[in-house]
């Protein structure tokens, strides 16, 4: 999955930064994603269903309802993604208990 920084974003959508972020706070456009701690973008694919939507001169109403969609869906594949981790143990050190490796020295 491709993430796209602010800047191809607005270009993208043909918004400035501002104009990008008012759409986010009237829910026609998805929130950001947070890539690092001072840095997020958009997944590409929603950019691109977003702006499809608003070529096919869709309704402000209908842009919202695929908005909610779009967020439902990062949630849905998230999860999606979970269940195919084996072992659920994606945060240990070891590969089995998620404690061993992790110890504190005094």
């Amino acid at each position: 999955m491709k993430i796209l920084r602010g800047a191809e974003t607005t270009i993208r959508m043909g918004l400035s930064r501002s104009g990008l972020y008012e759409q986010i706070a009237n829910g026609c456009f998805t929130r950001p994603v947070k890539t690092g701690a001072r840095s997020s973008g958009w997944p590409e694919h929603e950019v691109e269903v977003i702006a499809a939507a608003r070529t096919a001169g869709t309704s402000l109403d209908e842009i919202k309802e695929l908005v909610n969609a779009l967020h439902e869906a990062r949630k849905m594949r998230y999860q999606a993604l979970l269940l195919n981790i084996p072992n659920n143990n994606h945060c240990s050190a070891a590969g089995g208990d998620p404690a061993v490796g992790l110890r504190v020295s005094k």
